[in-house]
């Protein structure tokens, strides 16, 4: 949900993004409040550019008009530098293995609503 929130802001042209800012907000406060409960700063698995531009082709598909992406690029990744080292921490000290932020690369190219034609 972070990444989704700090997608929107930093990428998508020409939609609203206060919900998406809020909720980037207040999920990474509460990434740092749980994580300073006694869980350690991990180190966040890089991300890679590929990646980006999956998600990025992905919205494109389904109609979402996007920034350029060397620009953006880069103001996601530092929003998603907020949060990204308190949650791998927290995952590292539950033993849970990171997964690709984007789940599983075949859900990318099977949209949940089809378009209409």
């Amino acid at each position: 949900m972070l990444d989704a929130a700090s997608l929107v802001p930093t990428t998508i042209c020409e939609e609203p993004r206060d919900d998406a800012k809020l909720l980037k907000r207040v999920g990474t406060h509460l990434v740092e409040d749980i994580s300073n409960v006694g869980f350690h700063v991990g180190t966040t698995a890089s991300l890679a550019r590929a990646d980006f531009d999956a998600a990025c082709d992905g919205l494109e598909e389904v109609g979402y008009s996007l920034e350029e992406r060397d620009v953006t690029w880069p103001m996601f990744e530092a929003a998603r530098a907020t949060y990204a080292d308190r949650l791998e921490g927290m995952a590292a000290h539950r033993f849970v293995p990171t997964t690709s932020w984007l789940g599983d690369p075949v859900a990318l190219r099977t949209p949940i609503h089809p378009m209409e034609v």
